[in-house]
C-alpha cells in the first residue's frame, strides 16, 4: 500500500510538469515574437529621435542582427 502511494506521487507530479511544459511551449513562440518586435521598435524609435526620417534601408540595417531568447536556453 505504501509503494503504491509512492507510486501515485510519482505519476502526479509527471502530470503536472508535463503540464507546465506544454505550457510554456505553447505560450513560447508569441512571448518571443513580442520580445523581438518590442527591441526592434526600440532601436528605430531611439534613431528616429536622432534623425528627422529613416529609409526602409536604414530600418533594415538596424534591426539586422537582433536576436531574442527565453532566459532557460543558451
Amino acid at each position: 500500500m505504501r509503494y503504491f502511494i509512492y507510486f501515485i506521487c510519482i505519476v502526479l507530479i509527471t502530470m503536472i510538469m508535463v503540464y507546465i511544459g506544454t505550457i510554456k511551449e505553447r505560450d513560447l513562440a508569441a512571448g518571443l515574437t513580442n520580445k523581438l518586435c518590442t527591441k526592434c521598435s526600440e532601436k528605430v524609435l531611439k534613431y528616429l529621435n536622432k534623425n528627422e526620417y529613416a529609409s526602409l534601408n536604414d530600418v533594415q540595417n538596424l534591426i539586422r542582427g537582433v536576436s531574442t531568447s527565453v532566459f532557460w536556453s543558451n
